[in-house]
Order: C-alpha cells, then sequence, then structure tokens
C-alpha cells in the first residue's frame, strides 16, 4: 500500500487553442462511462493516469509497462480555463490535481505533450508543487515562479498546515487554514508565538517547542510546518 502524494499540476501556455484543447481532452477522458474503458484500467476509473494515455491512442502495453512514464494514480480535479497577464505577457492556463504513489509522476504528461502536438509541446508549460507527507516529501517545479498565475507571490517556501481548537490559548497565534509562506512569514509567526526572535536555523526546534504546548492542551493538536524543494522536471 504506498504513500499517496497529492499534486498540484499547472499548465500553462502562450498559446489558447492548445491550452483549451488539452483542457478538453482531460475533461472528456477523465469522465468516460465505465464500459467504454479498457479492461486494464486500474480500478475500472477514466480518472487513472494510464487512461489519459491509453485515450489519447499511445500504445496500451507500453502504458501499462510504464514506458511513457509512471501512471500510478488518478486525477482528483480539474480546474476551469482563465487567463491572466504575467509580466506583460498573456498566459491561458488550468490546475488539474492529482494522487500519486510515492511522488509526482511527470514523465507520462510530458509524453502525453508530445504525443498530442509534436514540435508544438513545448507551447505548453508545466509547473507543480508535491507533497507526500509520509515521506516527508515536499517538491516544487516551478522554474519561472508561474504559479503567480493561481495566486502565490513566487516565493513562497514553506507550508504550514495547523490543527488547533478555536477556544485554546494560542488560537490567534497560528492561521486555522493550510497556508504556503514565504520564509519571513514562516519566522515572523513562529517568532510571534514564542515571544522570541526565530531565525531559520532554530526554526524546526522552534516548531517542536511550539508542538510540545500545544500537545499539553490537547493531545490532538499540531503545527507542522514543511519546507519545500525546488527539483528539476522529473522524467526518469
Amino acid at each position: 500500500m504506498p504513500n499517496w502524494a497529492y499534486n498540484n499540476n499547472l499548465f500553462y501556455s502562450k498559446n489558447k487553442d492548445i491550452i483549451c484543447d488539452l483542457h478538453d481532452k482531460l475533461n472528456r477522458w477523465s469522465n468516460m462511462p465505465k464500459d467504454k474503458l479498457s479492461s486494464n484500467n486500474w480500478n475500472g476509473c477514466s480518472k487513472w493516469l494510464g487512461n489519459i494515455l491509453i485515450q489519447a491512442e499511445l500504445n496500451e502495453e507500453k502504458v501499462i509497462d510504464g514506458y511513457y512514464g509512471k501512471c500510478r494514480g488518478e486525477i482528483s480535479e480539474i480546474t476551469s480555463v482563465s487567463s491572466s497577464i504575467i509580466d506583460g505577457i498573456e498566459y491561458y492556463y488550468f490546475a488539474v490535481d492529482t494522487e500519486t504513489a510515492w511522488c509526482q509522476m511527470s514523465k507520462m504528461w510530458v509524453s502525453l505533450f508530445e504525443h498530442l502536438y509534436g514540435n508544438k509541446a513545448n507551447e505548453i508549460k508545466y509547473s507543480w508543487l508535491s507533497e507526500e507527507e509520509g515521506s516527508t516529501l515536499y517538491e516544487r517545479h516551478d522554474p519561472n515562479k508561474m504559479f503567480r498565475l493561481l495566486g502565490y507571490s513566487g516565493n513562497e517556501k514553506y507550508l504550514m498546515e495547523s490543527y488547533i481548537s478555536k477556544n485554546s490559548k494560542y488560537a490567534n497565534r497560528i492561521p486555522y487554514s493550510s497556508k504556503m509562506l514565504i520564509e519571513e512569514e514562516a519566522l515572523r509567526i513562529i517568532s510571534t508565538f514564542l515571544n522570541k526572535k526565530i531565525d531559520k536555523n532554530n526554526l524546526d526546534d522552534s516548531v517542536d517547542e511550539i508542538n510540545e504546548l500545544l500537545y499539553s492542551e490537547n493531545e490532538d493538536a499540531y503545527l507542522h510546518i514543511r519546507k519545500f524543494e525546488d527539483v528539476e522536471l522529473l522524467i526518469d
């Protein structure tokens, strides 16, 4: 039984037609009725990543063997196509959330783009955030800081997650919902909570100190701060 990685994939381009075409295909293929699917489909699910490649008419045996990239997982959500201007250039984009075994699976997306669009495949750009808590894997591929299209500043390095009762005496010191933070924000929140100056060298120890305080009040309460590692495109 694998640990599941949760991935936020961003596909973007200056070419509106190619993004809209990709979006249309992914929506159709991930919502097909079971009687239209291959018998090889994992769990009989149209949202299986391998089904996307099979519907794109890539060789089914090679899909199963992982030739085009691992496909252990499925699509959980596809957003609508939107457009925004970044640095004076209009981009068209949408996001695809996936759940995959252990880690992000990028090669299958690259294989899909190349198969569908040939020499125009490089017009589709691809960024992602991936988190798998069990292995403490937190990765980001976003060399052009294009997660700005989804509302990030492009400089966030940390993911803060917490659970704390609204009746806790510490309730006003920690954000309730998961939040991406730049380094300065993370340090400020921890420093304010402990009422002492914190730097990146003692951040982990300070989070442990906070968790001891939270646990003493409520055994279910916690604070996690994870740093994302910037990685290259994963196509092994």
